[in-house]
């Protein structure tokens, strides 16, 4: 609350304490960062999805009772931070399986690999195509991100990559 109230005080305090390119190079980045989250959160559901539709058309094809709804369910859960298409697809191929189902079994845990395997080559070309980075660059600022923050910096690693690109290139303006 006191942010939005005082906005305009601590805009013009920020523009008397630092000098003019530093501001108009804050402004810059900041308005390329919510463009990078926007974009980013874009990208992540569009690979979602990517995978809801894969979920529906496979279960649909192979006749299981519910299988659009049960796509979508899992598909939505898919886009979520930390909850995930495996969540759902790895219990129900083990109970399957303990239930003497091997065919329910095999269906969800080719399912869960087909997840996978999109998610793999999908989500590098479709979040670096939107930030504007190349997919290798985004597939290691995505590994990066994960082994330092855990799930969440597959999120947030492409997009300080794409900080550290808009910093450099404004950098290089001035």
């Amino acid at each position: 609350y006191y942010m939005t109230a005082d906005r305009a005080r601590i805009a013009a305090f920020f523009h008397r304490t630092f000098p003019g390119g530093l501001m108009k190079r804050g402004k810059l980045v900041s308005a390329r960062l919510w463009k990078a989250v926007l974009l980013q959160v874009r990208s992540q559901l569009m690979v979602s999805l990517a995978v809801t539709l894969f979920l529906m058309i496979a279960l649909a094809a192979f006749r299981v009772r519910y299988g659009l709804l049960i796509g979508l369910g899992i598909g939505v859960a898919d886009a979520l931070p930390v909850l995930g298409a495996g969540l759902f697809l790895i219990p129900w191929s083990i109970a399957a399986f303990v239930a003497g189902d091997a065919g329910t079994g095999v269906l969800a845990a080719c399912l869960y690999v087909g997840t996978v395997v999109i998610r793999q080559v999908l989500e590098p070309r479709i979040v670096g195509h939107n930030l504007g980075l190349y997919p290798l660059a985004t597939m290691a600022a995505m590994y990066a991100g994960y082994r330092l923050l855990g799930f969440l910096g597959l999120l947030a690693g492409p997009v300080l990559l794409n900080v550290i690109v808009v910093v450099l290139e404004a950098d290089e303006r001035t």
